[in-house]
């Protein structure tokens, strides 16, 4: 027995244990080693380096026309100051504060010109999964104007799945899904058009895929499936939007393609949170893998969402998406695809020339409008808040109006004005005396200043009275309660710059519905 086992160690271990050492040597002698490593490795560089090329082609084109565009741009801005410098040259007739106009003029051209002028060091191609992403190389998002159809809706984060059987089931008039296309064959009671879009040539569908004709494509037991940019089209322009549940990467591939999609993230609190809203399903283990895709698709796609919604349950999850999409129907509703300005507008405040008369303004800078249609204008130069009533010849003084100075009836360059309803007072940014001021609007002679030592721009309130501060100087973003004197960050505040944590020189903000908080920073940053 002894003898046997020493046979079975020799041929099973021993045997064994040489082979593998003898592979290992091997390894060493590089004439020893399959070539086909090396060729999937060369053929890998050609595809790369060939990707490459037709998207820096493809980038260098497009950065080309935007260089053009913006010149053009600059150029008929800059004769504008040129005309008014000679003018001023010739008639030796100005006064400091043409001065600093026209130097503030100047820095906001100069602003324009920077990101075409400096170096970018932030900016990367990322390699992921051995493969280049090339949807983080540069990709230029044309302004969405009036569409004339519905936009594709993408929703991320948990229960996604959920929320679009959901708002197709309660909404069948305005959501929909589209079909996709599949290269396996028909089944029986299977219809063209109803289940899938049938392929017969695998090889089209394959060029196709190739020829980023579809947003997303994959293959299983042998078939390919996909979701093709015609049959999102087909969708979006019978007036319904299309539910997608996509990756991140199909948002560029359909910004590309002219089809900009409403992309709402569900942000969960927790993984208590997750856990809760699972019901029945509920998994500690999976609720936690959920939470830490959810923090991934935040961190990397962050940029591409159009809201982020974040409720204590999922019922006011559902309630909040249906809200904001109403509210973007409403308002393209309201407004044809087709509608064209009328050429000549209506004046409606000044047009009398730049002055401090009661029926000339100088400098406006930033305005709001009551329900009645009255208008209340922030006048930089004139260092006053006028109110124009719907129809009126001339403006009326309602705060300010006694020079510019720091006292408290007094403003150094206001730039916004927001009615506060509850109080029926005015809330002023008086920029150069780095204060918020508070203001009556019924005969109100002397302001209350409320927030200090902060470079506000612009100003906006929610529906539950948090006021929110745009400092020009620190580039942030800032919501403040009532009576603090700090507030809370809520974009920006990591110095100047163009990084998506960043903000450069924030004018003004404003809350969609149901409070999403959008930023209009710098001229070139102005979001889609």
């Amino acid at each position: 027995h002894e003898r046997q086992l020493s046979i079975k160690f020799d041929n099973e271990i021993v045997a064994s244990h040489d082979e593998l050492l003898d592979q290992i040597q091997r390894l060493e002698k590089s004439n020893s080693l399959s070539l086909d490593l090396f060729n999937q490795i060369e053929q890998w560089k050609k595809t790369t380096i060939n990707k490459v090329e037709k998207a820096a082609e493809k980038a260098h084109h497009e950065l080309v026309e935007l260089i053009d565009k913006q010149r053009t741009i600059i150029t008929k801005q800059l004769q504008l100051i040129t005309e008014e410098i000679r003018c001023c040259r010739e008639e030796e007739n100005f006064v400091e504060n043409d001065i600093d106009r026209l130097k503030q003029k100047i820095n906001e051209i100069q602003q324009i010109l920077k990101p075409f002028t400096q170096k970018d060091v932030n900016k990367s191609i990322i390699v992921d999964n051995d493969q280049i992403d090339w949807n983080q190389l540069i990709y230029i998002r044309e302004p969405q104007g009036n569409l004339d159809y519905s936009r594709p809706l993408i929703i991320f984060g948990p229960f996604k799945e959920t929320i679009n059987d959901q708002l197709i089931n309660d909404h069948p008039d305005t959501f929909a899904s589209c079909i996709p296309h599949t290269t396996r064959p028909k089944r029986d009671k299977e219809v063209e058009g109803r289940e899938y879009h049938f392929v017969a040539n695998r090889k089209q569908m394959e060029d196709d895929i190739q020829n980023y004709l579809f947003i997303e494509a994959g293959e299983y037991e042998g078939n390919l499936y996909g979701t093709s940019i015609n049959a999102v089209r087909d969708v979006a322009y019978s007036s319904k939007h299309c539910i997608l549940d996509v990756t991140c990467s199909a948002i560029k591939r359909l910004i590309r393609a002219g089809l900009y999609p409403i992309v709402i993230y569900v942000k969960p609190r927790d993984i208590k949170w997750i856990l809760n809203n699972m019901g029945e399903e509920a998994n500690e283990d999976r609720a936690k893998q959920i939470y830490e895709k959810c923090n991934d698709i935040e961190e990397n796609f962050g940029d591409l969402f159009t809201v982020t919604i974040e409720e204590e349950n999922l019922s006011d999850v559902y309630d909040r998406i249906w809200e904001f999409i109403d509210h973007e129907n409403t308002v393209n509703a309201n407004l044809n695809a087709n509608a064209k300005w009328i050429q000549n507008g209506i004046t409606v405040a000044g047009g009398n020339g730049q002055g401090s008369g009661m029926n000339q303004l100088y400098h406006p800078n930033g305005l709001c409008i009551d329900d009645d249609q009255t208008i209340y204008i922030a006048e930089y130069w004139n260092q006053r808040i006028v109110e124009w009533k719907c129809g009126a010849k001339t403006g009326r003084v309602v705060a300010g109006g006694n020079g510019g100075g720091n006292r408290l009836d007094q403003f150094y360059c206001p730039t916004d004005v927001i009615i506060d309803k509850e109080r029926d007072s005015l809330i002023i940014c008086d920029y150069v005396n780095q204060r918020v001021v508070r203001w009556p609007r019924q005969n109100g002679t002397t302001g209350e200043m409320i927030i200090s030592n902060v470079g506000c721009w612009g100003l906006t309130m929610d529906d539950e009275k948090f006021l929110y501060i745009v400092d020009f100087n620190k580039h942030e973003v800032r919501r403040y309660r009532m009576g603090e004197s700090q507030g809370t960050l809520v974009a920006g505040g990591n110095g100047q710059g163009n990084r998506l944590d960043q903000l450069s020189c924030p004018r003004n903000s404003f809350l969609s519905p149901g409070g999403f908080r959008r930023i209009v920073p710098n001229p070139i940053r102005i979001p889609n």
